[in-house]
């Protein structure tokens, strides 16, 4: 479940809560790139939300890394944090969800692997 920067994809977001209920959907995801590509994440802005997909049936989990949340540009330098999904396969379902509370505004850069 190790994410490394060559078996993974960057994206940076903005944590934003104005969404109505109904705009509680997955619009960003980044999938890992190597040659297992099992692992895909997904993030929701209304709630916080990141989600998460296992593809294969290997026994091995997904894992998601972000930087802190900053106000302004994020940098990739920012402090990391991590998260595993261990669920299981999941089939093309985001079926395993990781609840956080950023700061209204919020800039960072996550990845999976």
């Amino acid at each position: 479940m190790a994410v490394t920067a060559a078996a993974a994809v960057a994206l940076t977001l903005s944590a934003t809560n104005t969404a109505s209920a109904a705009d509680f959907v997955i619009n960003e995801h980044a999938t890992s790139s190597d040659a297992g590509g099992c692992g895909v994440v997904g993030w929701s802005q209304y709630g916080d939300v990141f989600r998460f997909m296992d593809l294969c049936k290997d026994g091995k989990g997904v894992e998601v890394e972000w930087t802190t949340p900053t106000k302004g540009l994020a940098s990739t330098s920012d402090a990391k944090h991590t998260h595993n999904y261990t669920g299981g396969y999941t089939g093309w379902e985001y079926l395993g969800s990781y609840d956080l509370d950023f700061p209204e505004g919020a800039c960072f850069y996550f990845r999976a692997g």
